[in-house]
């Protein structure tokens, strides 16, 4: 099963999101990162430094997994036509390794509900 047909099944409410290979893929990436996040987290930084190095664990995140920053703190998805806005420092949050994303607007393009 694609990663497309996952996400229109979680998204319309029909399939799993509990233990979905989507949401494990996701969360499993940053947990890898948990050593460098840790020891980010151990040092006293202020809290510009703090957003900056949240902002750019993000963005790697996000560039890793074919995102393209179309702005700021927006990005896109082209593969699937999923969009992500106001991906701001205020937005995201790090919890046991994994990114909380919170107050964030996502947008499906009509390219996400053609089929395969």
């Amino acid at each position: 099963m694609s990663l497309k047909h996952q996400l229109q099944g979680v998204i319309s409410g029909n399939g799993s999101v509990r233990n979905g290979e989507i949401v494990q893929t996701i969360t499993d990436y940053p947990r890898g990162k948990k050593k460098a996040i840790s020891a980010a987290e151990k040092t006293e930084f202020s809290e510009e430094q703090d957003a900056h190095i949240l902002i750019e664990n993000v963005r790697e995140f996000l560039f890793a997994n074919g995102f393209v920053n179309k702005k700021e703190n927006n990005y896109y998805l082209p593969d699937l036509g999923i969009i992500f806005e106001d991906l701001h420092d205020e937005n995201v949050l790090i919890e046991d390794g994994a990114f909380q994303f919170i107050d964030t607007v996502f947008f499906l393009m009509p390219s996400f509900y053609q089929k395969e």
